[in-house]
């Protein structure tokens, strides 16, 4: 629970609008529902993002990872629930730079994420963010999301287009 000031974060969103910004990635947690009101009302798309952990090779001992297979599919389930009827969200993002994004208990993972999204919300693409093009293009990770969504490199996006059956890219 974070207290945040309506105002305030009215301000910060017109300041995104004035320069041109269109969408908010609510990176790492779920958004408070304040500012999903807000970009309700005032026109900004958004991609939620619950967590940037999973359970296959947690980032640290004490961070989400570690509680990955316990709490995952409660949470994915309350924030689908809570926000899916927010014409603002646009896509739903089901994690960020996972270890997972290597190996095949990372796949299991990410397909037991993104069928949970589409029984709760079959209205919405799934997307994640990854950050090892290699990897994820020769495992079949980013082919198996919506929409594939990738962190930095810009200069590769190009090729990553090219290789992928969705013929999209997410670059964040």
């Amino acid at each position: 629970g974070a207290a945040i000031n309506k105002s305030a974060l009215r301000h910060q969103i017109t300041l995104l609008k004035d320069m041109g910004a269109n969408a908010i990635r609510t990176s790492h947690n779920m958004p408070a529902p304040e500012l999903v009101e807000l970009c309700d009302e005032m026109g900004i798309m958004l991609m939620i993002e619950p967590f940037d952990d999973w359970g296959f090779r947690p980032k640290s001992p004490n961070g989400y990872g570690a509680e990955f297979n316990k709490w995952a599919e409660h949470d994915v389930t309350n924030m689908i629930k809570h926000f899916r009827n927010n014409p603002s969200v646009v896509m739903w993002s089901i994690g960020n730079e996972v270890p997972s994004q290597w190996g095949q208990p990372g796949m299991e993972e990410l397909q037991m994420l993104q069928n949970l999204v589409h029984q709760l919300d079959p209205t919405r693409p799934v997307t994640c963010g990854m950050d090892q093009i290699g990897s994820v293009l020769d495992n079949g990770f980013a082919a198996a999301l919506d929409i594939p969504g990738f962190n930095y490199k810009p200069q590769f996006y190009d090729s990553i287009y090219a290789q992928l059956p969705q013929q999209l890219v997410l670059g964040s």
